[in-house]
C-alpha cells in the first residue's frame, strides 16, 4: 500500500502510462547512467501526458524506476513518471510503478479518454484538491464533457 506522501507525489506525475518492461539494466539513450533501477519500457497505453509525450504509445523509452518495487522483464505496470531527458529517445523518472493487475478497470479502460478519466463519481467529477486542479485544467483545455445519462 503506497504511503500518503508517495500517493501525493504520484498524483503530481506529468506522464502516466501503462507499459511493459522490455529489459532491465538498460537504456535507450547513451546519456543515461545505467544501474539496477534503469529499464527499457514499451509504452502500451498513455493515460496522462504533456503534448511532447502524448503520442509515445508503442515506443520504447528509458525509465529510471522509483521506490522499492521490483519489476521483471515482460511485466506490465502503470508508471507515474516525470520527463527527465529528451534526445534520440526519451528518459523519464518514475515516482511510482504499480502492477497492472492491481490497477482498477476504470483506469485501464478509460485512461485514453481524458474527459472520462476525470469522471470517477456519479456526477462525472472526482472530489478533493486533486480533482479541483484537473477540473480547472479540463475547463481550460477540453470541450464541454458530455457524459452518458445515468441509468437507474
Amino acid at each position: 500500500m503506497p504511503t500518503a506522501s508517495r500517493a501525493r507525489s504520484a498524483a503530481q506525475a506529468r506522464f502516466v502510462f501503462i507499459g511493459t518492461v522490455q529489459k532491465l539494466r538498460a537504456a535507450t539513450m547513451d546519456d543515461v547512467p545505467i544501474d539496477e533501477r534503469t529499464a527499457i519500457v514499451r509504452v502500451d497505453e498513455v493515460i496522462l501526458a504533456p503534448d511532447a509525450l502524448a503520442h509515445y504509445a508503442g515506443h520504447d523509452i528509458t525509465v529510471h524506476l522509483g521506490g522499492r518495487k521490483r519489476l521483471q522483464a515482460g511485466q506490465q505496470a502503470k508508471f507515474s513518471t516525470n520527463p527527465w531527458l529528451f534526445g534520440d529517445s526519451v528518459a523519464v523518472e518514475s515516482i511510482d510503478q504499480e502492477d497492472v493487475r492491481r490497477t482498477t478497470v476504470r483506469e485501464t479502460n478509460e485512461g485514453s479518454d481524458p474527459i472520462r478519466q476525470l469522471g470517477s463519481c456519479s456526477r462525472g467529477w472526482p472530489s478533493g484538491k486533486f480533482a479541483l486542479k484537473h477540473q480547472r485544467w479540463a475547463r481550460a483545455h477540453l470541450p464541454v464533457p458530455v457524459f452518458p445519462a445515468e441509468t437507474a
